[in-house]
């Protein structure tokens, strides 16, 4: 490709330049942002639907299923009272009881004390007690 073709492809005829582009990747890439947007539309379209419907269908709550006049089936609706629930007295509520808190505002910063010296093994040997 020239530079001027260059300037003028778009990026998939520069990259299938000296490729097959009859085995179908090609096309699929070409045309990937009209399926993407055809599909979107599909999704839309079918989630509209179904609230249209679930907002159709859900005005009547007196009744959980349907019955055709011919069945011969008698049909009464009966609304029941909500039912109360008990009432739940309040408990009083405590206070926590107070934490004891120790102030201890003489703090001294005292150097190390100075290393004692290591017993021996043998003054160590004298204070062991082995049963």
């Amino acid at each position: 490709m020239t530079n001027k073709e260059i300037l003028q492809s778009n990026f998939l005829d520069i990259l299938f330049e000296n490729r097959n582009k009859e085995y179908g990747a090609y096309t699929l890439r070409k045309y990937y942002a009209n399926r993407l947007a055809v599909a979107a539309g599909i999704a839309m379209s079918s989630v509209v639907l179904l609230l249209v419907w679930c907002i159709q269908n859900g005005t009547n709550s007196n009744t959980s299923f349907l019955l055709k006049e011919d069945d011969g089936v008698m049909l009464t609706v009966v609304n029941l009272p909500k039912p109360e629930l008990p009432k739940v007295p309040k408990v009083p509520v405590k206070q926590a009881a107070k934490v004891a808190s120790i102030a201890n505002t003489n703090i001294e910063i005292v150097k190390d004390a100075p290393q004692t010296t290591v017993p021996t093994m043998e003054q160590l040997s004298e204070n062991i007690w082995i049963s």
